[in-house]
Order: structure tokens, then C-alpha cells, then sequence
């Protein structure tokens, strides 16, 4: 009895000391992290920015010599003047590239001079224009440049370019509610053939998307008269900023055997074809429907196309007291 209340004493000093000495761990290593811990550069609060980054690159230009300023505040100062001078954000983009510059600059003391920074600044200026303007990128804008600065004089400036985003969209506001469609309508694990799954698939998304508002009116029965049909065709319609098709045509046109559909085509005949919907809606009028017809030509000239008929119609609200003496059938 004695000896197991030797090992269960000697148990607990081992855990109470094992603790003690945790403990110890933990508060020197919170300790290290407080010494570690820096606080970032706090830009300066200014009413007009652009006016500020304006005067500052002229008086980085024309300051002295001794005039100095903290690696962090001059940081922050070369990035956001590179900003002011390429910086374009813009919504109509679809992938980022990137790119980095390097330099050197003198640093004594956790300073650097003013003028070195403009000197530093004139180079970099050259080198992101020089850089942007070789980048072989579809609709492309700087969105973002930044700079750090090292203790050693090493600086880094990276270089955040938004591309790839065709020039003009039809009908969806931009790619990420049209991609949103897609990945509900068709799904990436799906294949889509031009003849076969591909037509019925669009012509009945489209049908969807086109959905009369007035379904669900409560004030009565809506039923609908035939206004106008419209019937389309691929040589009619081009497209002045491109298109996937031939002659750049605004509906499906292919002059080889497209067996599979891209849902690159896919996503340009959805935004396409509801453009048209609704260019030729009348005022107060409703699509009823979408039919899409295929085709395709045989021997040496071969093409597989598409025809659109949309159908459009009236809405007449029945209210109380309207309706006929045959009530409707429901199903």
C-alpha cells in the first residue's frame, strides 16, 4: 500500500512539474511574439488621395537629400503612387496574372532617402509600363501593385494583372452570374453534343430563363393571344466584338463536324440567344416559347447550324367577374 502511494505521489509531481514547466513555455513564447510583433505603417488620413499622391510625387522629385523615411512609410508611399499611375480596377475580368520586379535601395538606420525613392520610382515606372504593355492579354488591367521594402535595401514590387473577359456581353450583367447559371443548368461533369443533348438542353434553360412573370399574378387567370413570331438565322446576326462561330455569328454556326460542344460555345449562345428574347419583345409582351431547330450540309462544304424561332405573346389578366361560362380544365 505504501508503494502505490509512492508512485501515484511521485506521478503527480511529475504532471504538476511538467505543467509548471508548459506553462513557463507558453508565457515566454507570448513573450517573443509581443517582442516580434511590429505594427504596420498607418497610412495617412486624407480627404483627397488622389491630390496627396499628386503633391507627393512632386515633392519626391524636388526634395533634398536628408530628407528620410521609414522603410514601411516608404513602402507604402512607392506602391501607392504606383497604383495612382496604372491602377485600373475593373469588374469584367476572369483571371489574374502576376508578375514581380526586383531592385535596391539604399537603407541606413531603417530610413531610406527621398530621392533615392524617386530614383528608385522613375526605374520601376519604366518596367511596370514596359511589362504591362508586352503582356499578350485580352482586356487587361493593373489591379493591384505593391512594394515591400527590407531591412537589407532589397525591394520587391508585385504586379497584379485582371484579363480575359470577352469585350462585350449580350445579355448576363458578367461571367460570374452567367457561370452561376452554368454550374446550375449545365454541369461541368456533363458532355454536351451539338445534335443531340446540346439543343433540347438550351432550348429548355431558355424556356426557364424566359418565364412569364405574370404565372403567378394574383389578381386573376392569365392566359395569352399570339402576338408575333420570330425566326432567326446565323448569316443575319453577327457579332461586332467576335463570336465562337463562323463569320462571327451570333447563333450557332460551325464549319467542322462539332461533334462536342465547349462551354465556351455554350455560355456564348446562352448570353446571345436571350439578348435576343428580349431585343424583339414588344412593349407589354412575354416570350411563350423557344425552339431551336439544327442542321447540317453534306458533302465538301460542311455545316452544322442552328435556327431560333421565339414565339411571343400578349398577357390577359381574368378578373372576378370576366370569366367564361366554360370554367378551364385543370389538370
Amino acid at each position: 500500500m505504501k508503494k502505490q502511494t509512492f508512485i501515484l505521489a511521485a506521478f503527480l509531481l511529475v504532471a504538476a512539474t511538467s505543467f509548471v514547466s508548459c506553462k513557463k513555455e507558453e508565457t515566454s513564447a507570448v513573450s517573443n511574439l509581443n517582442k516580434s510583433h511590429k505594427s504596420f505603417y498607418q497610412p495617412p488620413k486624407v480627404d483627397d488621395m488622389n491630390a496627396y499622391l499628386r503633391d507627393f510625387k512632386l515633392k519626391m522629385q524636388t526634395r533634398g537629400n536628408d530628407d528620410t523615411m521609414d522603410i514601411e512609410e516608404a513602402a507604402w508611399h512607392l506602391s501607392s503612387v504606383a497604383n495612382y499611375d496604372f491602377g485600373n480596377v475593373v469588374d469584367n475580368f476572369s483571371k489574374f496574372y502576376y508578375d514581380t520586379l526586383y531592385y535596391n535601395i539604399n537603407v541606413e538606420n531603417g530610413k531610406v532617402n527621398v530621392s533615392d525613392l524617386s530614383t528608385l520610382y522613375t526605374r520601376a515606372s519604366n518596367d511596370i509600363d514596359l511589362c504591362f504593355q508586352n503582356l499578350n492579354l485580352d482586356n487587361k488591367y493593373i489591379r493591384f501593385i505593391d512594394a515591400e521594402i527590407s531591412e537589407n535595401g532589397s525591394v520587391v514590387m508585385s504586379v497584379l494583372v485582371s484579363y480575359d473577359w470577352i469585350d462585350h456581353q449580350w445579355y448576363f450583367p458578367d461571367p460570374i452570374t452567367l457561370d452561376s447559371v452554368l454550374s446550375i443548368y449545365f454541369p461541368e461533369d456533363s458532355v454536351y453534343y451539338w445534335d443531340t443533348n446540346f439543343p433540347s438542353e438550351l432550348q429548355r434553360v431558355l424556356n426557364l430563363l424566359s418565364s412569364n412573370p405574370y404565372t403567378n399574378d394574383p389578381s386573376g387567370r392569365v392566359f395569352y393571344t399570339l402576338s408575333h413570331t420570330e425566326l432567326l438565322e446565323h448569316p443575319d446576326y453577327v457579332d461586332p466584338y467576335g463570336s465562337p462561330f463562323i463569320s462571327n455569328s451570333r447563333i450557332f454556326a460551325k464549319v467542322t463536324p462539332p461533334h462536342e460542344v465547349s462551354f465556351d460555345e455554350i455560355w456564348y449562345c446562352m448570353d446571345s440567344y436571350l439578348e435576343f428574347g428580349e431585343h424583339f419583345k414588344g412593349t407589354d409582351e412575354e416570350i411563350i416559347d423557344w425552339t431551336i431547330y439544327t442542321y447540317q450540309t453534306s458533302g465538301g462544304n460542311y455545316l452544322a447550324y442552328q435556327k431560333l424561332k421565339i414565339r411571343y405573346c400578349t398577357p390577359i389578366v381574368i378578373s372576378e367577374g370576366d370569366e367564361p361560362i366554360t370554367p378551364p380544365i385543370n389538370n
